[in-house]
């Protein structure tokens, strides 16, 4: 899992991002790397133009907005039954 954000006025939303990334991952029981990306390259590779954004396996599942640990977990359990 990915967690890519930007510096700045985006903060708050990078911490608030993280710890619901961290809260459905625990929840869920999961062993997953939660890395935090900052890099304004690495963040268009994604074509990211709203932060935060959230970067599940390849996949852009949310920017522009911190979704919650719930939302997160759904989406978590909708990649894992993917595979």
């Amino acid at each position: 899992m990915r967690e890519d954000s930007n510096t700045g006025n985006r903060m708050r939303s990078m911490q608030s991002s993280g710890i619901e990334c961290g809260k459905a991952v625990q929840e869920l029981g999961l062993n997953a790397e939660i890395e935090k990306v900052t890099g304004i390259q690495d963040i268009l590779k994604f074509e990211i133009l709203m932060m935060p954004g959230l970067v599940i396996d390849g996949k852009v599942r949310a920017a522009g907005r911190v979704p919650s640990a719930d939302e997160i977990k759904q989406l978590l359990v909708a990649d894992k039954e993917a595979q």
